[in-house]
């Protein structure tokens, strides 16, 4: 994910985020931290706001396509934002 990817997070129960700087390969900060309840552990998923996809049979919008860039964990935690680290293992 590169520094001008716009992406969202999401955690259960619904508390929408948004990364604000990509620290590296494996971490980024989001700006909600300890004032919105974020704790330190909790799991995020990581995804990007995709095009806009419509049923083939009605033309009907279903919404725009959620493309999933993977999940992390609070590492670090500050009063308005958060440090989350990749926490997927990597495949060779």
């Amino acid at each position: 994910m590169s520094p001008t990817d716009i992406a969202k997070v999401v955690v259960i129960p619904p508390d929408l985020a948004k990364v604000v700087v990509v620290i590296d390969d494996d971490r980024v900060a989001i700006n909600r931290g300890m004032e919105n309840g974020v704790k330190l552990g909790q799991r995020y998923l990581v995804y990007e706001l995709g095009k806009e996809v419509t049923d083939p049979d009605t033309g009907a919008s279903l919404g725009k396509l959620e493309v999933v860039r993977g999940t992390g964990k609070v590492v670090h935690l500050q009063e308005k934002m958060a440090t989350l680290k990749s926490d997927l293992t990597k495949q060779r």
